[in-house]
């Protein structure tokens, strides 16, 4: 533990023990929430150093720095507190390594601990290991354009290379450019960024600080096509930041409630039939879009759907995991009646994702041979569902992942618990549903309205 003292000056000091001897600290303020901020933050530290969590921290003990330079910073590892702009030592690893201790005390998925990881490693192996005040916007250019001309590599790279070998034999010799030759994607640069960004912006706002100023501007690489949905922290922030009036207009764009969602598919059906099946699975189910556009016929077994995902296995030590997906009775007998009448050697069970027209709007996917056939359906997909909300009530919606949303957060004001919605989208960690789960602010009225006090 760790106990705050204030002093005759009227200044708080930090007092804590560590193997066996007392340590005092003046922390230089008389704020008493600053000065409760920084012991919080110092308890938090020393649990982590504790129980071996915090790989930063332990490195500098094993260099010889003492347990207060390591809380609070010296002159020879100033990145702990924030430093002027031309002194501030913090270097691209050492921020990896501090925000990745965060991340992990404060209960974030391993799943995301490790993306995150991956992904500032990425600005190590093509900048070095610089401080973060060296770097310019020419540096982020520099990198953005570096990694647009790096080949996709790794085991999923292998494995598409070698599924596109499979696909050229049996199209009668017809070659596809192989994974281990296809460039990485924006998508993936986009998430490069994302998390640079995620760490700068934590480095410069924890208590105390470690940067006081970000020198560069992260990039803001835009999509080409609609992309799902805005993070739970971004979400909280713009409707923490909106007035009053605007925050339902903002919490519209990214939630239907029951009504909006049997509004939606009664549209759906009017205007695109064929898609009248496919939006009842999501919005029925919670499924997401690359598993709608997966199902193959063999996969409706008695009333569920069983799908194989490979999202979040790998937090489990599994290359996939299976899914149970249970229907509605109408719905089950919906898509029994469809798989009925497909042809017989279809390979999907939705064949309206498998023709790409590249007419129009799609023009720009038109001669990139270097996509596979599942990354055209998710196209394709894409592609339908612009057209079924354009010039409709819906058009704020941005994609599949929306009804997701929708579906987890009604199934909560159903009063479902955690592990049963978890249980039934398929995520393996409950933390994963939580930030699924959005109370809107009409909610919250409402819930203050029915409280049944007396006066």
């Amino acid at each position: 533990m760790a106990f705050l003292r204030k002093r005759a000056s009227g200044n708080y000091a930090l007092a804590w023990k560590w193997k066996g001897k007392s340590y005092i600290k003046g922390l230089g303020t008389k704020d008493l929430a600053e000065a409760e901020q920084i012991q919080q933050d110092a308890v938090d530290q020393l649990a982590r150093i504790r129980s071996g969590d915090s790989t930063l921290a332990s490195k500098l003990l094993a260099d010889g720095h003492s347990i207060t330079d390591v809380l609070f910073g010296s002159d020879e590892i100033g990145h702990l507190i924030a430093s002027p702009a031309d002194e501030n030592p913090l270097t691209l690893s050492q921020l990896k390594e501090a925000f990745i201790d965060n991340l992990t005390a404060t209960g974030r998925t391993p799943g995301h601990v490790e993306g995150t990881r991956v992904h500032l490693d990425h600005f190590i192996r093509v900048l070095g290991d610089v401080r973060i005040m060296s770097l310019t916007d020419a540096d982020m250019t520099a990198f953005q354009n570096k990694r647009g001309k790096e080949k996709a590599s790794g085991k999923q790279s292998q494995r598409k290379s070698n599924s596109s070998k499979k696909a050229s034999k049996k199209k009668g010799g017809k070659k596809e450019k192989p994974a281990s030759k296809r460039l990485i994607s924006q998508g993936t640069i986009r998430s490069d960024f994302k998390s640079l960004r995620s760490a700068v912006n934590w480095a410069i706002n924890r208590k105390p600080p470690l940067l006081s100023e970000c020198p560069f501007t992260i990039p803001k690489i835009s999509a080409t096509t609609v992309k799902p949905f805005l993070p739970t922290e971004e979400i909280k922030r713009l409707l923490e930041t909106a007035g009053e009036e605007e925050q339902d207009q903002l919490a519209a764009r990214w939630l239907l409630d029951l009504n909006e969602i049997n509004s939606f598919v009664d549209m759906v059906g009017k205007k695109t039939p064929e898609m009248l099946l496919p939006i009842k699975l999501v919005c029925s189910t919670g499924m997401r879009r690359i598993q709608l556009i997966r199902l193959k016929p063999s996969d409706y077994v008695k009333g569920r759907l069983m799908i194989t995902s490979k999202k979040g296995a790998r937090e489990k030590g599994l290359s996939e995991i299976t899914l149970t997906i249970e229907l509605r009775d109408a719905i089950a007998k919906e898509v029994a009646d469809h798989v009925k009448i497909l042809p017989q050697r279809s390979k999907i069970m939705f064949p309206i994702f498998d023709q790409m027209d590249y007419s129009g709007v799609n023009k720009r996917w038109k001669g990139k041979s270097n996509r596979t056939a599942e990354q055209r359906r998710c196209d394709k997909a894409d592609r339908l569902f612009e057209k079924l909300v354009k010039d409709s009530d819906f058009e704020r919606l941005d994609g599949y992942h929306a009804l997701r949303h929708s579906f987890i957060s009604i199934l909560v004001a159903q009063g479902k618990t955690w592990d049963q919605i978890a249980a039934f989208v398929g995520h393996l960690d409950q933390r994963t549903t939580q930030r699924y789960i959005h109370f809107m602010p009409k909610d919250k009225r409402e819930t203050a309205n029915s409280i049944p006090f007396e006066f």
